[in-house]
């Protein structure tokens, strides 16, 4: 069955627009959640994806990116993000789940299942929804260092000086003008995805995703979500492309002793970079 949009009331004032395929009623849902910037597009080849057509696979575009507005007198942030994203799971969600963020979506993925293990913790009396049943997290480069936080760090030094607006321009037409879509034919999408962002949601995560770097050890370089990625019970797996990931980062991998996947030669999308390893990643842990 090919995709379609489908928008899930998430707030009094928020519709989310959802990229939807439904699976088989008795397999689970993968929740894929997009990086900065990005949008529902980020996954849409994972939709056309024949070993994937009996799960129902969810991409949503927070709120902000892609065709879902951002509501008057609210301006994004990781908790925003997390509390839309359990209101869709609460709604649609009704057997076992997948959460599988790139970036930013890999921040959110991880305040997202601590979010849930947390409500699953509680007592029975006190729980609104059924739980959910967590089959785990992949996260793609998601910041577990302040050493992640990157293009974020860019914008808010500009933003410091007074020409975010110039430089989101800049960032926009150099991403037309051959930055990804030339050098990654896969990652055409991005460009189509920071047209239709709307800048105040950017500016508003990159200032949550820098001020998490600020609070950050200075030894480890780990800041407050690798924390929390550590607190995780559910099953997780980290992946990383060898032409993108941070020193720091890689050091706090090892340190900890966290499950990880390397894709050599891959950059930022290792999951485009390597679709193929991506998928069968994706089919261990659904069957």
């Amino acid at each position: 069955m090919p995709d379609n949009l489908i928008y899930i009331r998430t707030s009094p004032t928020v519709d989310l627009c959802v990229r939807s395929q439904q699976g088989q009623y008795d397999l689970p849902t993968v929740l894929f959640i997009h990086g900065l910037g990005d949008s529902s597009l980020c996954w849409k080849s994972f939709y056309q994806r024949d070993d994937l057509l009996d799960f129902t696979l969810l991409a949503p575009d927070l709120p902000g990116y892609g065709r879902t507005r951002l509501s008057k007198g609210t301006g994004g942030g990781i908790a925003a993000h997390v509390k839309h994203l359990r209101a869709l799971i609460e709604e649609i969600v009704g057997g076992p789940l997948l959460v599988v963020g790139h970036s930013l979506g890999g921040l959110i993925a991880t305040y997202l299942v601590r979010a849930i293990e947390q409500a699953e913790a509680k007592p029975t009396e006190e729980k609104v929804h059924e739980p959910v049943r967590l089959l785990g997290l992949i996260n793609v480069e998601g910041n577990l260092t302040g050493a992640d936080a990157f293009i974020s760090s860019r914008a808010t030094r500009a933003d410091q000086r007074g020409h975010f607006d110039e430089w989101y321009e800049a960032f926009v037409r150099t991403s037309y003008e051959g930055l990804w879509a030339d050098a990654n034919p896969h990652l055409k999408h991005y460009p189509d995805s920071l047209r239709m962002a709307d800048p105040t949601a950017f500016l508003a995560d990159c200032h949550e995703m820098v001020a998490l770097k600020t609070r950050t050890d200075g030894d480890s370089g780990e800041n407050e979500a690798g924390g929390e990625y550590l607190k995780i019970r559910s099953p997780k797996l980290y992946v990383y492309g060898t032409e993108s990931i941070p020193q720091i980062t890689l050091d706090f991998l090892a340190r900890n002793e966290l499950n990880k996947v390397v894709v050599d030669g891959a950059g930022h999308w290792a999951m485009h970079d390597d679709p193929d390893r991506f998928i069968n990643l994706l089919l261990e842990w659904l069957r």
